[in-house]
């Protein structure tokens, strides 16, 4: 498939650019769009780069407000969440999911994201 590696080449490069705007001088991948996350997923490197991209945002956003996130997540859920959102909301960018469940947990909600008391945290 010859539009895979421009796809992957794309979304890379969306990586580096900042996003400016509704989210601030984002960068990484909360700055590429949600279709062209559900375009290119399925590729590990994808999928871990952004897992891990949103844990180090929950990471950063904890240590600044002193609040246990990513004690509490569950990678494989968080995945699946990120994708529903996208689905969702295929023009808006990453970090408007990581936004959406960060004030799930400022709200003090149940969110789909958060593990089962008990269970390992997967990283």
């Amino acid at each position: 498939m010859a539009t895979k590696p421009f796809l992957i080449a794309s979304l890379l490069a969306a990586l580096a650019v900042p996003l400016q705007g509704e989210a601030g001088g984002i960068r990484g991948s909360g700055a590429i769009r949600c279709a062209q996350y559900l375009e290119t997923r399925k590729d590990p490197c994808i999928r871990d780069k952004v897992i891990q991209w949103a844990l180090g945002y929950f990471s950063a956003y904890e240590q600044a407000h002193q609040v246990d996130l990513v004690g509490r997540i569950d990678t494989d859920a968080l995945e699946k969440r990120i994708v529903l959102h996208c689905e969702e909301h295929p023009k808006a960018h990453l970090i408007s999911a990581v936004f959406e469940l960060q004030r799930e947990f400022e709200a003090g909600q149940d969110s789909p994201a958060k593990k089962p008391e008990g269970k390992a945290r997967k990283l």
